[in-house]
């Protein structure tokens, strides 16, 4: 008798064990929202093969939870949807235009998000640390001398800048440009983003400071002011760094 006591009370405690085990798995499945249903079915139809950013949707939709809320025009070191729709939206109109998905820019639409992945976070330190040689950019006439060169220079930046800033005196903007020079599918983005990530930067100083709209519009004109993107010619070879950039 008392064995077959025992017998149901190890049932019961197995039971009782499944049971709560089998809780987190049939408790209420929490829907995506509205915003990160639509991007990552997109995300999903047009980033496949080789360009795949997410093994299946219920794995992006549980990313997208996950991220920071941020602003439309935040297109570059902040990880949020708002930043990774900016460049998949890219990656549609390179589909329309050319039929094909720009090598890599799949990447900045996934978890670590390339373009959308603030590397270095905005304090002296780490700007520093990775304005050296070692950093993201490599060695080049961006070094500073030292480290304390430089701390005491970036404390003396003019205003702290918001994330995506691209020109004005802040660590924001030179943080920027040290991102794209690293991360950016662009052959030529060290040459031409490091220098201004350093102490003494053209891009990042305040004779160069303008608004959102302003920045967005130079890099537009920049990068996208050709016969192609104008509807007329043969399309050229910069239109994918036009895709990149815009």
């Amino acid at each position: 008798y008392q064995r077959r006591v025992r017998g149901w009370c190890e049932l019961c405690m197995m039971l009782l064990l499944l049971l709560v085990l089998a809780g987190p798995l049939t408790a209420e499945f929490k829907s995506p929202s509205e915003e990160c249903g639509n991007f990552c079915s997109m995300a999903m139809k047009l980033c496949t093969m080789e360009d795949q950013a997410y093994d299946s949707l219920e794995e992006c939709h549980a990313a997208c939870g996950s991220w920071d809320q941020a602003e439309r025009m935040d297109i570059a070191n902040v990880d949020s949807i708002e930043c990774r729709q900016f460049w998949l939206d890219r990656v549609q109109t390179a589909v329309k235009a050319t039929g094909r998905v720009p090598p890599g820019l799949c990447d900045y639409t996934a978890v670590g998000g390339g373009m959308c992945d603030a590397s270095v976070p905005h304090r002296c330190e780490h700007y520093c640390e990775q304005l050296g040689p070692g950093g993201d950019c490599g060695a080049g006439e961006w070094n500073p001398t030292s480290q304390e060169e430089c701390l005491t220079a970036c404390i003396q930046f003019g205003h702290r800048g918001t994330v995506d800033d691209m020109t004005g005196d802040s660590l924001a903007c030179r943080i920027l440009h040290l991102n794209i020079g690293e991360q950016s599918l662009l052959k030529t983005a060290r040459t031409e983003y490091c220098p201004h990530a350093g102490i003494e930067s053209v891009a990042c100083s305040d004779d160069q400071r303008s608004t959102k709209c302003a920045q967005y519009c130079d890099f537009s004109q920049d990068f996208c002011n050709s016969d192609y993107s104008r509807g007329k010619g043969d399309r050229p070879e910069t239109l994918d760094l036009s895709l990149i950039h815009i």
